[in-house]
């Protein structure tokens, strides 16, 4: 199942990340945006057991 999580972050308060407020300096020295986020899981139940996984998927454009 894939999930978009821009409009649940943002009404969590984490609005900044979206804009030019936000300041990932301690990543990169160009200014940057968040332009999506994306969580993917699975989970797979069969007669060997049970089997997870999840992955999250960051999409940034720079501003200039």
């Amino acid at each position: 199942q894939n999930y978009d999580l821009i409009d649940h972050l943002k009404e969590m308060g984490l609005t900044d990340l979206f804009t030019e407020k936000g300041d990932f300096s301690p990543m990169t020295f160009e200014k940057v945006i968040i332009n999506w986020f994306k969580h993917q899981g699975t989970i797979t139940v069969n007669e060997e057991g049970t089997e997870a996984a999840a992955m999250t998927h960051i999409g940034f454009m720079p501003l200039s």
